[in-house]
């Protein structure tokens, strides 16, 4: 009897030790969050981009090409230092990453590098409404044609980057006018 009592007491005393160590991971997990609120993460929508960073403007398309996905294949937002929110899209044959749209409060911001013209065809000052945007058309990686359009929308500097020629991208842009 004395050696059941004794086992049952080390299990006790093993499953105290396991529970507080789970305890302890949870709430070490927890901090990091609550404590770097507001640097960059990765968020699973919008919605949750807008409740979490408290934030009002998130630019997003009311038209997309149809071999485009809805919604965004990845979200990676921040308040701090400054606010930015970046969306990639996904073409539905593929998979891969062809659209992405940054936002950003800062023009100079570093953005994700699969935005990127591997050569500049043209640049030219492009009337979009009634703001000066950029846009550039150029070939990306694979000799795939591309381009990129950037102007300033309220606080943000917005960027539009697309594998595909220009006709689509301003389709884009000009649906994410307010």
């Amino acid at each position: 009897m004395r050696k059941w009592i004794g086992e049952l007491t080390r299990l006790t005393i093993f499953g105290g030790v396991i529970g507080a160590l789970i305890t302890l991971l949870i709430i070490l997990n927890w901090v990091p969050t609550t404590i770097e609120k507001g640097y960059i993460r990765e968020y699973s929508s919008i919605n949750e981009v807008k409740s979490a960073l408290k934030l009002k403007d998130i630019y997003v398309p009311r038209y997309f090409p149809e071999n485009i996905l809805w919604p965004p294949a990845r979200i990676l937002a921040q308040t701090s230092p400054h606010t930015a929110v970046l969306m990639e899209f996904v073409d539905k044959n593929t998979k891969k990453t062809v659209l992405i749209i940054y936002q950003s409060e800062r023009k100079d911001d570093i953005r994700d590098t699969k935005a990127k013209i591997d050569e500049i065809k043209e640049s030219v000052e492009y009337p979009l409404e009634n703001r000066r945007a950029q846009l550039l058309v150029g070939i990306c990686k694979g000799a795939t044609p591309c381009s990129m359009l950037t102007w300033k929308e309220g606080q943000y500097y917005i960027e539009i980057f697309i594998e595909s020629p220009p006709f689509e991208l301003i389709r884009i842009a000009k649906s994410m006018l307010h």
